[in-house]
């Protein structure tokens, strides 16, 4: 008899444990732990290391990698669910493509509008200009700069506050947490984490709701932060760019100190992209019925 209840006494236990598991804030938390003890190995290879060096680009690579394990841990051991129901089925690499001429077109648009208007000009070459190889090594950084960020935010958090609280409560605390986020950069206004969050927020939610993968945002995301910071020269924070720059004008409009990515010019060109994307997939909708 003791050993029968014992048995199940602890099979009870187990029941409950698992219903501790699944429930949304406790699978994000888990997620975001796997995450975080992944990292932990590179931080002392990370110091000291240059974006534009092999070994910085490897550990910012390993990064995305570690981001992708830990997502696929939490969907294997707590929520017991295959690739593509945690957002990583099979690589499209077409979708981080669209995604990466998305985030171009986007970061073109706002700086465009700023040089029609007079506050966007070139002064000079950056020290980006003539050494291809450290563009390449910036385009390798950004990705997995990126791809930390998507699978993170989006594969885990994103995902499972999506299914538990829908799709537009998902989005508004996306806005707020993307927002958050951006308003501890050093440089940060309360606008810019305002736009960020905004343009963001919505801009990569949706992104995600639309494939329910995290390949579309991690393009997207891929390419605001390279044409933005290495190409354009529109984060006077960033280290490394091709062009040298003078933004003039409202901070409101160009940014400020947070650089383009926090304007209203990069909050028209996203709204702009929302509405696109909303459009393709309701034609695509409309086409398979």
């Amino acid at each position: 008899m003791t050993a029968a209840r014992d048995s199940t006494t602890m099979t009870l236990l187990q029941m409950r444990a698992r219903r501790v598991v699944r429930l949304p804030p406790v699978r994000i938390v888990i997620g975001l732990v796997l995450a975080v003890v992944l990292l932990l190995p590179v931080q002392v290879l990370a110091a000291g290391a240059s974006s534009t060096s092999v070994r910085g680009v490897a550990v910012e690579l390993y990064a995305g990698l570690a981001a992708a394990i830990a997502l696929w841990l939490l969907g294997r051991f707590a929520e017991h669910r295959p690739l593509d129901q945690i957002g990583l089925g099979p690589t499209r690499v077409w979708q981080v493509l669209l995604g990466l001429a998305i985030g171009a077109a986007i970061a073109a648009t706002a700086v465009g509008m700023l040089a029609l208007i007079g506050s966007y000009s070139v002064v000079g070459k950056g020290d980006l200009s003539g050494s291809w190889s450290n563009v390449l090594m910036l385009l390798g950084f950004e990705l997995g700069s990126a791809a930390l960020q998507a699978i993170l935010f989006y594969g885990i958090v994103f995902r499972i506050l999506l299914e538990w609280l829908g799709r537009w409560p998902a989005i508004a605390l996306s806005v707020i947490l993307f927002g958050l986020l951006h308003l501890t950069a050093a440089q940060a206004t309360l606008f810019s984490a305002l736009v960020a969050g905004v343009a963001g927020g919505a801009l990569l939610g949706l992104s995600y709701i639309v494939t329910r993968a995290v390949w579309l945002p991690l393009g997207v995301l891929w390419g605001l932060n390279f044409l933005f910071a290495e190409v354009f020269g529109a984060i006077p924070s960033s280290k490394h760019r091709l062009l040298e720059v003078r933004l003039s004008g409202s901070d409101l409009l160009t940014g400020g100190p947070a650089g383009v990515e926090g304007g209203a010019v990069t909050l028209a060109a996203s709204a702009v992209a929302i509405a696109a994307i909303v459009l393709w997939r309701r034609s695509a909708l409309q086409g398979t019925r």
